[in-house]
């Protein structure tokens, strides 16, 4: 994430073209090959997040997010999770079986399970790389394809330059 958001970084400060300034505007939704990449705003207009999600046929939801505060966010809404809201769960999340790391995850709802990155991990590296996601939390598990996740990441790092830059 962090060499894709340098890369974004540069190429918006040095204007160069061919690299679209896409999900920079509140509300705006770009579609990434299956991928919607946004900007959100709080109601009173300041920058809240830039999200890249993905809804899946079983209805599943994949998102990846960079809070205001720079915090990365990896979100799994799935219908079929019985977790308790505000509970924290330790979670185990992967890309493709590998390195396998753990976090303290947060039920926002009893579908919902909202996972800190580290911002110096190569998660958001393997992700755009990467063909399956796999995470374990609160006795459930579940495993998504990452199929567009390249491009829709970087779009997202773009969108949270162009936020957080003040752009």
């Amino acid at each position: 994430m962090r060499r894709s958001l340098m890369l974004a970084a540069a190429a918006a400060l040095l204007g160069l073209p061919g690299l679209p300034a896409l999900a920079q505007s509140a509300g705006q939704t770009i579609d990434m090959g299956g991928w919607k990449v946004m900007r959100l705003h709080n109601a009173d207009g300041s920058f809240k997040q830039c999200t890249a999600k993905i809804t899946y046929d079983d209805k599943s939801i994949l998102a990846f997010a960079v809070a205001a505060t720079k915090k990365v966010y990896v979100v799994i809404i799935e219908p079929d999770f019985k977790l308790t809201e505000g509970q924290v769960y330790k979670a185990k999340y992967n890309i493709d079986k590998k390195a396998v790391v753990s976090a303290d995850a947060v039920a926002a709802d009893a579908t919902t399970l909202v996972i800190p990155i580290e911002n110096d991990s190569p998660f958001m590296e393997g992700a755009m790389a990467g063909n399956t996601l796999t995470i374990d939390a609160g006795g459930e598990s579940i495993e998504e394809p990452l199929t567009g996740s390249k491009d829709a990441i970087n779009q997202l790092g773009q969108c949270a330059v162009a936020a957080l830059g003040g752009t």
